[in-house]
């Protein structure tokens, strides 16, 4: 590794680049040259949504599908840690007289692995839950079999390696979402990263969303304008969404897990249930009109790692999944019970930040 440079050495470097392009003087009488930055190492990100420093680490987030590209005399030094979420599952419900199904949201893909999209919830009259990186949870109603719930833990394809997040074997992205119960109105609450939803126990109770996970245990640096607070330090992402039910018309909703997911909906208004932006996070189930509920979304599957590298001078594209949305059919005033889009969070640590000049898009990383 190199050595070490002081900070007042590479501010130097940053302030001197090389000079290396024209531009025409004031008078027109010759030619000058202006400053552009040179890195030991410069990261190039194609369609980057945001980027931010702090305490020495630097983050570089993707909200949309782009690339990413390492180059520079040191690029094969570079090291960094990532944590990839997939899109969530919209939450299902029963609105303007009719029953409406949900969706599942995308997968998200970066350096060779694949978070696979959450489940959407059940529906009501005994819809089951979708399997997903977490699983919707399972729609109820009176004089049906229980339905159950998606599986969650659900990798397309082969495991990669190093292995998903949270020290589990490979494929665990999420969790279940709740089960139903028959001849029960409450929903049930999609799974999250963290934990399983809840399951419905009674007519007057829906399960709660699935908690989330911390992005890098709980990292206190982490940019705050991305993911949630959640019950512990950090930002938290891809919590699953809730449950919402009626017994006939005393409402219940069940609040979406940690890390972005949708509450439980008994209201017409465009939005209700919707998970937060860009966390994976499943949608809240909707009951409009009283009667049964449904099951709430599952969140996007998750994966991290830490301590990864990239072959200099090679572009790896990047797809970020969207959250699903129920269909319009029988949503009422307008869009509602949606599952987020989902994220990539590239996080430079300290040691790469302190040893070596790291650029972004041709010029000095932002601070």
């Amino acid at each position: 590794m190199a050595p070490i440079k002081s900070s007042l050495a590479r501010s130097a470097k940053k302030l001197l680049g090389v000079f290396n392009q024209s531009d025409l003087s004031l008078r027109g009488a010759s030619n000058s040259t202006r400053f552009k930055f040179e890195a030991d190492i410069m990261i190039t990100a194609t369609n980057l949504g945001a980027s931010s420093q702090s305490n020495n680490k630097a983050y570089v987030v993707f909200t949309s599908s782009g690339a990413v590209k390492i180059t520079g005399a040191n690029a094969p030094n570079f090291s960094f840690d990532y944590i990839l979420v997939a899109g969530g599952g919209s939450g299902a419900g029963f609105g303007q007289g009719s029953y409406y199904s949900s969706a599942s949201g995308t997968n998200s893909t970066a350096f060779g692995v694949t978070a696979a999209g959450g489940g959407g919830g059940g529906r009501y009259n005994g819809g089951d839950g979708s399997d997903g990186g977490s699983g919707g949870g399972g729609g109820v109603g009176p004089g049906y079999s229980p339905p159950t719930a998606g599986s969650g833990n659900k990798y397309p394809g082969s495991a990669p390696t190093p292995a998903p997040l949270r020290g589990q074997a490979a494929p665990g992205q999420g969790n279940p979402g709740g089960d139903g119960s028959p001849n029960v109105y409450g929903g049930s609450g999609g799974g999250g990263a963290g934990g399983a939803g809840g399951n419905n126990t009674s007519n007057f109770s829906s399960g709660a969303g699935g908690v989330g996970v911390a992005a890098f245990s709980g990292d206190t640096d982490f940019p705050t304008s991305f993911g949630t607070p959640g019950p512990s330090a950090g930002r938290w992402f891809a919590g699953g969404g809730g449950g919402a039910g009626g017994y006939p018309t005393s409402p219940h909703n069940a609040p979406g897990g940690a890390g972005g997911g949708g509450n439980g909906s008994n209201t017409d208004a465009a939005g209700e249930g919707n998970a937060t932006a860009n966390t994976g996070g499943g949608g809240g189930s909707s009951n409009i009109s009283g009667g049964g509920g449904a099951g709430g979304g599952g969140a996007g599957g998750v994966l991290t790692a830490t301590g990864q590298s990239l072959t200099a001078g090679t572009t790896y594209p990047i797809t970020i999944g969207t959250g699903a949305a129920a269909p319009q059919a029988a949503q009422g005033s307008g869009e509602k019970a949606k599952g987020a889009d989902g994220i990539l969070v590239m996080r430079i640590p300290a040691p790469v930040m302190t040893t070596y000049t790291v650029g972004l898009n041709n010029d000095a990383f932002p601070s």
